[in-house]
């Protein structure tokens, strides 16, 4: 081959790695926005589920000390 053709071809594979580079990176900002909003998710479930253990731990202390003020004939 000559130098020319070679050039050429180099050139055209250096254009398709930068093509490449370019969706992939592209696709990367796609999933790291997916990633973030999932992330947002988790957290507001991880709050959710902290408030509700916390509010039904407090009424099964309530059910719990009801019951054995109950059975003791207190209530």
């Amino acid at each position: 081959m000559t130098d020319d053709k070679l050039l050429v071809r180099i050139d055209e594979r250096t254009r398709n790695t930068y093509k490449l580079m370019e969706k992939l990176e592209r696709h990367q900002a796609e999933q790291n926005g997916y990633i973030r909003e999932n992330m947002k998710l988790s957290v507001s479930n991880k709050a959710f589920i902290r408030i509700i253990c916390g509010v039904g731990g407090g009424l099964l202390l309530v059910m719990v000390g009801g019951f054995i003020a109950h059975l003791q004939g207190l209530w």
